[in-house]
């Protein structure tokens, strides 16, 4: 049975760009959800229609069974995702920690083969001072009043839309199922 992934539960969702001959690189998109669990997603089996798109992306793309986070809270687990060590090697493991710079990143590893790296980001331990924004050519944490999905979605295509021409990395991350949780009102 699914156990709860408390952070970063859907990551590394889709490669894209990729067809027939061509050679150009993928793009890479890293969509992190703060605690979002498996088992209320159709597509890991839950009968409700709780997430039609999310559904079918993963149809569409690699959809990973078996994802355990490293850490119960986001810094340490986005960490051991950017970095592929533990939180005690990376050093992101409480409020007052950062990462060390001792190490490569996936964002500074393909900021180096060309690609454009960016992440909309949307918890207050997400930001600068961090480091987990190491290698990334445009980092945009959430704004003072917040920002929903829809901004972050939004945020996101216009990143893609700005950077032409070249292979990406965009992380991509929600935090609204995070408490406080917020829904918006019921529709009509």
């Amino acid at each position: 049975m699914w156990r709860p992934l408390k952070s970063a539960l859907v990551v590394l969702v889709a490669l894209l760009v990729a067809c027939g001959a061509d050679d150009r690189p993928l793009n890479v998109l890293i969509i992190g959800v703060d605690t979002l669990r498996p088992d209320h997603l159709g597509c890991y089996g839950y009968h409700r229609d709780t997430s039609p798109a999310i559904d079918e992306l993963a149809n569409e793309s690699t959809l990973f069974e078996n994802a355990i986070s490293q850490s119960p809270w986001t810094l340490p687990s986005f960490g051991s995702i950017f970095t592929s060590l533990y939180p005690s090697q990376h050093g992101a493991m409480s409020a007052v920690s950062k990462m060390r710079e001792t190490f490569p990143t996936l964002a500074t590893i393909l900021s180096d083969k060309g690609y454009a790296t960016g992440a909309i980001v949307n918890a207050s331990v997400l930001k600068h001072e961090y480091g987990i924004n190491r290698g990334f050519e445009h980092y945009d944490p959430a704004p003072l009043e917040g920002r929903n999905a829809d901004g972050t979605t939004r945020d996101a295509l216009a990143w893609v839309d700005n950077n032409p021409g070249r292979p990406f990395l965009l992380f991509a991350h929600y935090f609204d199922p995070h408490e406080p949780y917020a829904p918006p009102p019921p529709s009509p």
